[in-house]
């Protein structure tokens, strides 16, 4: 299905139509949860950087809006904007990628505190509150990015943005959903188990949204949340002996060095 693209052609990036089309046909709402998108602010004739909350269902055809977040002075928010609207984030900002990378870690172990039962719950508090303060201290350069956003004419002074914010919203629903169902009590080496199936199934259901939005397989691997879990998955602690080793999830000296 052919999207209308809302943003001028010119800067909408390669292959935005094809990323479109495979958010506007998944039949996931959530297969591009988390994903940085730029957002097309007509009115002032701006890019804004910001991600993918889900894709909005349909009672028939294909999806043709999705909901994407927004900054609001008390925290983040939702907009639903028009598929359109999207193309994949051309961002060159080294830390503008680490914030999205600290809030999909966030999210994932949130879905991990989901599994876990009440096996690790001293750890998963200790790394999701180092997490939450590094996301916080981190949003600062989201807002400047998308208060700026990308002018579609350079030297034009930004403009307001005008995609208006639907309220607030649980920003951390949907754990249970990435961790797959709730889960029980376990042991330590059960835990790790658990921890690396969780970033192998984000793993393919990155690499097959991102595939299917027309990434080439280099671009993939270089994307920021997928880099961030090939990282996870490359320095997971084997279950053997069994210890829940905090370097699963980016620890090699404490919490710090995860952020």
């Amino acid at each position: 299905m052919a999207v209308a693209l809302a943003g001028p052609l010119s800067g909408s990036g390669i292959g935005a139509a094809r990323f479109q089309a495979a958010l506007a046909a998944s039949t996931d709402p959530l297969r591009f949860q988390d994903v940085p998108v730029d957002c097309w602010d007509a009115p002032a004739d701006t890019w804004r950087p910001t991600a993918v909350v889900r894709g909005v269902e349909t009672l028939v055809g294909p999806r043709t809006h999705a909901d994407v977040l927004v900054p609001i002075d008390d925290g983040v928010a939702v907009a639903r904007v028009e598929i359109g609207q999207l193309r994949l984030s051309i961002s060159d900002s080294d830390a503008l990628d680490r914030f999205w990378t600290l809030r999909h870690r966030l999210r994932l172990m949130r879905a991990f505190g989901c599994l876990h039962g009440s096996g690790a719950g001293g750890l998963i508090s200790e790394v999701t509150g180092a997490l939450r303060a590094a996301e916080v201290e981190a949003r600062d350069v989201w807002l400047t990015a998308y208060a700026y956003g990308v002018p579609a004419r350079l030297r034009r002074a930004p403009g307001e943005s005008q995609i208006k914010a639907a309220g607030f919203f649980d920003e951390w629903s949907g754990a249970d959903d990435l961790a797959g169902g709730p889960g029980s009590d376990a042991g330590a080496a059960d835990l790790e188990s658990r921890a690396v199936m969780l970033i192998d199934r984000e793993l393919d259901r990155l690499h097959s949204a991102l595939t299917d939005a027309g990434l080439a397989a280099a671009a993939i691997r270089a994307h920021p949340l997928v880099a961030s879990l090939l990282h996870l998955a490359a320095t997971a602690p084997q279950p053997d002996p069994p210890q829940l080793d905090p370097s699963i999830w980016g620890f090699s000296n404490g919490v710090q060095s995860l952020i």
